[in-house]
């Protein structure tokens, strides 16, 4: 079976509120502020990325690294003067009270400057491979009628549950919050359970409370 798309999913919440298309101008901001809600408090295995970098010769400041748009945490950083063919460096996240820039020693550490950019501490040779993995948001503009979405593979009560509790003021139902939150509660149960099945983990019976 393939997986539903935004389009399929707005439909869903069309049917479920029964409102017509008085909901069309706010629903896509109600499904981005579900899924924001989601994605603030939990990370999930699924959302994980990596981006490949390198570093030229000619640039300002070898040093500053600018973070994608839809960062949110680090997973590693990895930085390599051969490609990664021969050899590289996993880097640490060092707090501001040591962090220290060297003119001498190769990066050992960085700093993360508000979720935007990385510093590295040490001489950033011209010609550096990085790799970047981290834990993403998912963007706005990526939400259009066609395309699909892990929350919508592994979460969808989790998704529908939030986001008619997000149209519950706009559609004057106030007794969404509690229906559809018990749905996104039970949502929430499956999101984790499906998260540590990904990541094989072992212990899934965590994954409980409600």
């Amino acid at each position: 079976m393939a997986e539903y798309t935004w389009g399929e999913f707005f439909d869903m919440v069309r049917d479920e509120a029964n409102k017509g298309d008085t909901i069309d101008g706010v629903l896509p901001n109600a499904v981005y502020r579900a899924i924001r809600s989601i994605e603030e408090n939990w990370s999930y295995k699924w959302n994980e990325k990596m981006l490949k970098f390198f570093i030229e010769d000619n640039i300002d400041n070898p040093n500053l690294i600018e973070l994608p748009e839809d960062f949110k945490s680090m997973v590693a950083l990895n930085l390599s003067t051969s490609d990664f063919a021969e050899c590289y460096r996993n880097l640490k996240e060092q707090p501001p009270e040591d962090f220290a820039f060297s003119k001498i020693k190769e990066p050992y550490g960085y700093w993360n400057q508000a979720n935007r950019w990385i510093w590295l501490d040490g001489l950033v040779k011209g010609g550096t491979s990085g790799v970047l993995w981290y834990n993403a948001f998912t963007l706005k503009d990526s939400i259009v009628e066609g395309n699909t979405c892990p929350l919508l593979k592994y979460g969808l009560e989790a998704l529908l549950g939030g986001t008619m509790m997000q149209l519950s003021a706009y559609c004057r139902e106030p007794s969404w919050m509690e229906s559809y939150g018990r749905l996104a509660q039970i949502g929430i149960k499956t999101l984790h359970i499906a998260d540590a099945e990904v990541r094989r983990d072992t212990e899934t019976g965590v994954y409980g409370g409600i």
